[in-house]
């Protein structure tokens, strides 16, 4: 179990991603502890089974070193520069209330490091007039 959680490879012989191996890992624990009652009348469980213990240390090692591993991963998200924030602010018009309220909206969040809840709730405007969707 220990040779199978950390090599496993595809078919050309290359690295699956790390999400992918814990996918196979959870199904062939499921499949064995199903066949292991259905045909023998043995219950198990795989998170208590010393064997299963030891296989998923390994398998772990393997996750754990494509985490690390550059090519495997990519970025999800970059940061704005200084001149693309500059050049969305400029895009409201702060004269208007709902120009203000968006450009408030853009430029809070990126200088208070807000998070998603924070940043929807700056949307709701002075006196309940405008809302903003």
């Amino acid at each position: 179990m220990k040779y199978f959680g950390y090599n496993m490879k595809r078919k050309n012989g290359q690295d699956y991603k790390e999400v992918v191996i814990k996918t196979i890992w959870n199904a062939v624990a499921k499949s064995l502890q199903q066949k292991y009652k259905e045909n023998y009348n043995i219950l198990f469980n795989p998170f208590h089974d010393v064997d299963f213990a030891r296989a998923r240390k390994a398998r772990d090692a393997k996750r754990k070193a494509l985490q690390q591993q550059s090519e495997k991963t990519r970025a999800s998200s970059s940061s704005l520069t200084s001149e693309e924030l500059n050049r969305m602010a400029d895009l409201c018009k702060e004269d208007t209330p709902v120009g203000f309220q968006r450009k408030f909206f853009h430029i809070a969040p990126y200088e208070l490091a807000w998070t998603a809840g924070e940043a929807v709730n700056c949307l709701l405007s002075i006196h309940d007039l405008y809302i903003v969707k």
